[in-house]
Parts: structure tokens; sequence; C-alpha cells
């Protein structure tokens, strides 16, 4: 990733199975998943487009990861953001990249 962006931008890429631990995080704060994503970011961008996510009966970290695969096939020169939307504050608490262009193999 050749810019850093938010929360783990130090780090390499996170494999699947820890953004799914990321994912059982939000959940178990109660917090709601959002992913956003847009193909050339800069620091003072605030608004990024959203993925719809389908509702589901049982919504499960699997779930949101196999969203966020479908948003990178489907924006593959995107950067995409998970982000954890807090319903009882009104506000993002925790957001950071999940792919960038050059992460996807």
């Amino acid at each position: 990733m050749t810019g850093r962006f938010e929360t783990f931008s130090h780090l390499p890429p996170l494999s699947a199975n820890q953004i799914a631990s990321q994912v059982d995080t939000l959940f178990a704060n109660n917090q709601i998943p959002l992913i956003e994503y847009i193909e050339n970011p800069d620091v003072n961008d605030l608004f990024w487009k959203n993925w719809q996510i389908p509702e589901k009966k049982d919504m499960a970290s699997t779930w949101i990861v196999a969203q966020l695969d479908a948003c990178a096939r489907r924006n593959p020169y995107a950067y995409i953001r998970l982000s954890g939307y807090c319903p009882k504050e009104h506000k993002t608490t925790m957001s950071f990249i999940v792919r960038a262009p050059n992460d996807q193999g």
C-alpha cells in the first residue's frame, strides 16, 4: 500500500481471518459495519462511496468479508475501507483500509 490511511496502515495487508476477527469485534460491540471505497484517495477526502451490503438475517463476519471481496472485484482500482458505526454514540468508532489496489494480487 503506497499511502498511509487510518488504523493498521503501518502493518502489512490483513488476511481474511484477521479482517473477520475485526468484524467479529464490531458485532461484539453492537456496531454496524460499513464498506466504503474510493479510487484516488486524499487525506482530505471525507466522503467515500458506500458499498450496499445486502441485508441478511444472520449477518456474520464471513458475510461481511464476502462483501468486501465483492466490492474489490467490482472496483479493482479502489481503496476499500471497513468502518464500524455505533448507533448509541451516533458516530464512526472504527475505520481502516482493508484493500488497496496493489494488494489485490
